[in-house]
């Protein structure tokens, strides 16, 4: 479950930057941030939350993705079978 913050703070993510990148820049922005926390450990916790508002703007369009195609309830069903 989303934590109700995020809930009411999502729909505006598409109104960012960030929000309005494709997924593929996002994956490479991910990977970004984790060379620069290796390279720049000061500021290793503004990176790590960098990489936390990505995931949950990757995970939102992914579930939105599984929801418009009416695959939600077969991922379930299957990740309750293990299937993963």
């Amino acid at each position: 479950m989303i934590p109700y913050i995020l809930r009411v703070t999502l729909p505006a993510a598409n109104q960012t930057e960030m929000g309005r990148a494709l997924y593929t820049t996002l994956a490479e922005q991910q990977t970004e941030m984790t060379q620069c926390g290796k390279v720049d450990p000061t500021y290793l916790t503004n990176y790590f939350s960098t990489q936390v508002g990505i995931s949950i703007v990757q995970t939102t369009r992914t579930k939105n993705f599984l929801m418009r195609k009416s695959l939600w309830s077969q991922f379930l069903t299957e990740d309750a079978q293990g299937l993963r």
